[in-house]
């Protein structure tokens, strides 16, 4: 398992299982950034002193540095293995660490890959010195990479981010502004159908510039100080038409509790912003829009369950890929034979599963440093093919590379549940539900909740994460979700009530006449495990039973 550290933006140090490891004062950021760029070279105590302390003597500088020392020890916390000190000096474990400014990969394929410690700064004129130098070798060494980030996409929705405005002169107003920036252009940009352009590290930007005539969308980010707290204000403008398509206005506490809550806000805002430009009355008929529009639509479509919806989701991937072929556009493909699976008669399961093989491989071959194919494309090899060390390696890259994702940390609740181990995927998955309190799927990560808890035994609490499930599912959806379906009447079937159990069941019945309860034990049938099948089997087969007693009763 892996410590994150991220250089390029505000600087932010993750653990193995997203726990925040940031240094909390400038000095010990400062500390950690120069041994990280050493890149596994020891930086020796001297030199150390000397960036970081120019300005004392000889003695002060070295209880500064013991101090230090101790203190990114304890951030470290039980990762402070990763730091290697000895007589000489520091450096870090690189078996035990990422780091984003030698990803080479991630900066051909981010168009947003930040300003190399951005508004880091301390009282000591040598840091700030190689500070500036750094960022100067920085553009100089990727320029090659920066510019193929640069070339415009053919087709999807292109919004450019404005640079921030400050509305007081507080520092960490701008610290907190730039992060959420920062994280929210990447989040968008790994939705695949959204470009980014940011324009954030800009003085100004006028509107007859070329580059932005050609963007659909600007947003702004405004965030200000006031009684304690920092108001952001963000804004989603049509270029074309001056009109704001979207808008909203939050409050974070101005203490170092803001760093929890920058996520959680990107993950609100990320879902909100998508929702708004794939509206397809937003933008017109444009050309540019066809791949983005096809996807988002295959997605809405996949979701709805019903058979006719997920036919029409694949003529939608397919057009969408041969518009153009993102590797996340291969990942929903391949999402969507998962969906198929349970469906699929014997016979074809072969012809499938190597057409699935071949979309895993395009997806990643593609967008390798994407979070979000990397999930997509984990959740099928868990599901379907049962690979869950293959499925684990690609949850661990996804979570290096954006510790917040939400459908990682769903893919690493599911994977936990298909091995057994009941209380992590449950702590991941109500995690998961918590912070995709805007998610238009939300069902499913309530869905991935009741399950959890009818297989380990917790009737009551499934059955209300069911019932929750099925109240927000989308209003267009034409079916319920099928695993909602038979988790949920299980559920109520153990809790002793028999007829809402019974009144579920219809329903799956309804959606799918040939589904029969035994399927269930079939080893090919796609549940988490035999625990879950044997469960299954068990509640409902009386519910069953009477179901059919009564519709016989009735005729």
């Amino acid at each position: 398992m892996t410590v994150s550290i991220r250089l390029l933006g505000a600087i932010e140090v993750t653990g193995p299982e997203q726990e925040n490891l940031t240094p909390a004062g400038p000095k010990i950021a400062a500390l950690l950034s120069l041994v990280a760029v050493a890149n596994g070279e020891v930086c020796t105590r001297e030199w150390l002193q000397k960036k970081l302390w120019s300005d004392r003597g000889v003695k002060q500088a070295q209880d500064s540095l013991r101090h230090a020392i101790k203190t990114l020890k304890n951030s470290l916390g039980r990762y402070e293995q990763v730091l290697v000190v000895t007589r000489k000096g520091l450096s870090l474990d690189r078996s035990a660490t990422y780091i984003d400014l030698y990803d080479k990969q991630l900066l051909q394929k981010s168009r947003t890959p930040g300003v190399f410690l951005d508004r880091l700064k301390i009282q000591d004129k040598a840091f700030n010195q190689w500070l500036q130098e750094k960022r100067s070798e920085f553009v100089s060494d990727n320029s090659s990479a920066l510019a193929l980030s640069a070339v415009k996409p053919v087709t999807g929705i292109n919004v450019g981010i404005l640079p921030l405005v400050v509305l007081n002169t507080k520092l960490d107003a701008q610290v907190v502004g730039n992060a959420l920036i920062s994280k929210l252009g990447m989040s968008l940009s790994n939705l695949g159908f959204i470009n980014i352009y940011d324009y954030s590290g800009q003085t100004s930007v006028h509107s007859s510039d070329e580059s932005v005539i050609e963007q659909d969308a600007m947003l702004l980010v405004r965030c200000a100080y006031l009684k304690g707290s920092y108001v952001l204000t963000l804004s989603v403008s049509c270029v074309s038409s001056n009109k704001v398509l979207w808008g909203t206005v939050n409050t974070v506490p101005a203490t170092d509790e803001y760093i929890e809550i920058i996520p959680n806000l990107v993950i609100r805002f990320s879902d909100q912003i998508a929702n708004t430009l794939s509206n397809p009355s937003v933008f017109g008929d444009s050309t540019r829009h066809s791949a983005a529009k096809l996807v988002v639509s295959a997605i809405d479509k996949m979701f709805s369950s019903s058979a006719s919806s997920l036919d029409e989701a694949e003529v939608a991937l397919c057009k969408a890929i041969e518009l153009e072929g993102k590797g996340v556009y291969y990942a929903w493909y391949a999402y969507l034979m998962a969906f198929r699976f349970e469906d699929l008669k014997d016979l074809y399961k072969g012809e499938y599963k190597a057409k699935t093989h071949y979309l895993l491989n395009k997806a990643v071959a593609e967008d390798e440093n994407n979070p979000l194919t990397l999930s997509l494309v984990a959740h099928v090899y868990s599901f379907v093919f049962r690979d869950f060390y293959k499925a684990e390696a690609l949850l661990d890259r996804a979570l290096v590379i954006d510790p917040h994702s939400i459908l990682a940390l769903d893919g690493y609740a599911m994977l936990n549940f298909y091995r057994g181990n009941l209380e992590k995927a449950r702590a991941l998955a109500l995690q998961v539900f918590q912070k995709s309190m805007f998610n238009p799927y939300r069902f499913c990560f309530a869905t991935s909740l009741c399950m959890i808890d009818t297989v380990m035994g917790n009737y009551t609490t499934a059955a209300e994460y069911g019932e929750q499930a099925i109240a927000i599912h989308r209003p267009n959806q034409t079916q319920i979700f099928a695993p909602t379906l038979r988790y949920l009447s299980a559920a109520h079937e153990s809790i002793g009530n028999r007829e809402r159990a019974a009144e579920i069941f219809v329903v799956l019945k309804k959606q799918d006449p040939k589904f029969e309860v035994r399927s269930l034990l079939q080893e090919d049938f796609p549940v988490p495990n035999r625990n879950a099948a044997s469960i299954l089997n068990k509640a409902l087969t009386p519910v069953e039973v009477d179901v059919g007693y009564r519709i016989t009763s009735i005729v």
